[in-house]
């Protein structure tokens, strides 16, 4: 334990991430890939957490922006379930390098980014397998994908020519005990549209 304390002194450790999808399926799919603003919302009927999010294009391209909704279940589905990107030596056509898929050797104690998160988790007992097999396994082999929207995984709406900035989601009793989020978006251009989303 104390040759892992030098090793790990004054070194930046980081959490297990993935990639998030926000795209318009096709052969070759169109990306919205920055983030500009997310905010969570609770289904009152069922109770599920959702994490609704506003992606855009970059700004020296064609400009666009895109909001996405991805279920907090299938985000911890997700972290439980998929294999990890190792990077390797071999080269693609572009000389970038080249990631496979892998999983987790069955002797470690702990799998980085799998336990509960709660007050009883104690990162400085992890084994040095452990630590070494977090630093060099960083991202996720699946990417998090939207939530399905007519049999496609694609964003909720889409808009050419526009930059979103910002997004609150409320919601709007219909009557009968059903509600259907709303969402108030703002643009680079100081204004805020209205959408409603009813659920397919």
């Amino acid at each position: 334990m104390t040759e892992l304390k030098r090793r790990l002194k004054n070194k930046f450790t980081s959490f297990v991430k993935t990639r998030i999808l926000c795209s318009i399926p096709g052969k070759i799919p169109f990306d919205y890939n920055e983030i500009q603003a997310t905010f969570t919302y609770t289904d009152p009927i069922t109770n599920e957490h959702y994490v609704y999010g506003i992606f855009t294009t970059p700004e020296l391209g064609l400009l666009g922006s895109a909001v996405c909704m991805y279920s907090m279940k299938s985000v911890q589905e997700l972290f439980a379930k998929s294999q990890y990107l190792k990077d390797t030596t071999n080269k693609g056509f572009d000389g970038t390098s080249l990631w496979v898929p892998v999983s987790p050797p069955v002797n470690l104690t702990m799998v980085p980014g799998r336990p509960k998160c709660d007050d009883k988790l104690d990162t400085k007992s992890y084994s040095w397998e452990t630590i070494k097999f977090a630093s060099e396994h960083t991202l996720l082999a699946e990417p998090l994908e939207p939530q399905l929207l007519s049999q496609e995984r694609k964003p909720l709406f889409t808009r050419d020519e526009t930059r979103f900035t910002q997004l609150v989601v409320d919601k709007v009793n219909r009557g009968n005990g059903q509600f259907i989020p709303v969402m108030f978006i703002s643009t680079g251009r100081k204004q805020t549209k209205k959408n409603q989303w009813l659920k397919i």
